[in-house]
């Protein structure tokens, strides 16, 4: 009997490593200049809404009201029909299918000419 349940949480504990997160933050730099760096969200994506919510640091130190401006494409191919530009020193909430998501390669830009640090959110909504 004990051996049963030892393999019965075993067997739970794998099972729950193998499930999609709902929730996660993906963080990184983008390079200067327009670069474009690849997304990779965690695999498999769920059949359910993603909120996608990106974050950027405001602007350089002693200029008030200047910002990092990016750029979320979703590219198939060279093909990128959906550009996405978060708002200057806000932050950019989108939400999509996980059909969109699956089909197309996530890629993020911003066009100062300094690196800059970025967070995405990724929910999954039921």
């Amino acid at each position: 009997m004990k051996k049963a349940i030892k393999i019965l949480i075993a067997i739970t504990a794998m099972c729950a490593f193998a499930a999609p997160a709902s929730a996660y933050t993906l963080t990184g730099t983008l390079p200067p200049n327009g670069k474009l760096v690849a997304i990779h969200l965690h695999k498999p994506i769920p059949h359910n809404l993603i909120k996608l919510t990106l974050s950027g640091p405001p602007g350089p130190p002693n200029t008030p009201g200047v910002s990092y401006p990016f750029t979320l494409t979703f590219c198939r191919g060279s093909y990128c029909p959906m550009p996405i530009y978060a708002p200057q020193g806000q932050q950019m909430i989108a939400a999509f299918n996980q059909g969109t998501l699956q089909n197309y390669t996530l890629t993020l830009s911003q066009s100062s000419k300094v690196a800059v640090p970025y967070s995405l959110d990724v929910e999954v909504i039921p």
